[in-house]
């Protein structure tokens, strides 16, 4: 755990970037894994496990960076308030990356924009408290880990 608290101190922004991705990356896949791989389509793969992990990642590097910082003021509520707002930060992103990509790969079916305000829908109401949730656990995490004091 000391080379993690090191690792997180050293590089805040890779390492909260690192840590909401592969948990983006997780909680997407447990969802659409099983519908991924009995489709065997590279698209399925990209729309529904490597959208949501990178945009995932790139909220992380946006905004989960003072996650990391033992030194910034703030507890761990503020810490888990943090992470849900880097949860919803990676929604936000998600939304017209997947429209896009849908339109891309399915063209005449629907606009960019008419699919991003369709996603963001579906987000609001069916997944973004438990997207909020486990960011807030993932930003309570990382604050805690950040915060044990240095061995050295």
């Amino acid at each position: 755990m000391r080379w993690a608290a090191g690792f997180i101190r050293r590089w805040p922004r890779s390492a909260a970037a690192v840590c909401f991705g592969c948990v983006g990356t997780a909680v997407t896949g447990a969802w659409f894994l099983p519908s991924v791989l009995s489709r065997r389509d590279a698209v399925a793969f990209v729309l529904y496990m490597a959208a949501p992990g990178a945009a995932a990642a790139l909220a992380g590097a946006l905004a989960g960076a003072p996650l990391c910082d033992p030194s910034r003021p703030g507890g761990p509520g503020r810490a888990a308030l943090r992470g849900a707002a880097v949860a919803t930060l990676a929604l936000l992103i998600f939304a017209p990356v997947f429209a896009t990509l849908f339109a891309w790969t399915t063209p005449g079916r629907t606009t960019v924009v008419g699919m991003t305000v369709l996603v963001l829908t579906f987000s609001a109401v069916a997944v973004w408290w438990f997207a909020a949730a486990v960011g807030a656990v993932l930003g309570w995490m990382l604050r805690r880990i950040a915060s044990r004091p240095d061995p050295s």
